[in-house]
């Protein structure tokens, strides 16, 4: 599951950082409050935005978190990608 850059592009597996977005990891309590963080602020985003520009602002934003996480090495990049959300989501409509 994990985002394995190297063998990415040596590979081709090109499947690796797309399921590296969407690892959440084991059942916890940890995975649940991302679970609920990505339902809540996805779905405020997207009432407000559009679908259309919702799609285009996670697509931006997973090239970009998994850009970086290849530059860092920061294996699995969905906590990243939901904390874009929520900071987009807080500048949109602060409290």
């Amino acid at each position: 599951f994990v985002a394995n850059y190297s063998r990415t592009l040596l590979n081709l597996e090109l499947w690796r950082p797309l399921t590296s977005a969407f690892y959440l990891g084991p059942i916890s309590m940890h995975w649940a409050t991302n679970l609920y963080f990505l339902i809540t602020y996805g779905s405020h985003l997207e009432a407000v935005n559009g679908t259309a520009e919702q799609v285009i602002f996670l697509l931006v934003a997973f090239l970009g978190v998994s850009t970086l996480g290849a530059l860092i090495g920061l294996p699995v990049v969905s906590t990243c990608l939901i904390s874009a959300m929520i900071y987009s989501s807080s500048r949109i409509d602060p409290l």
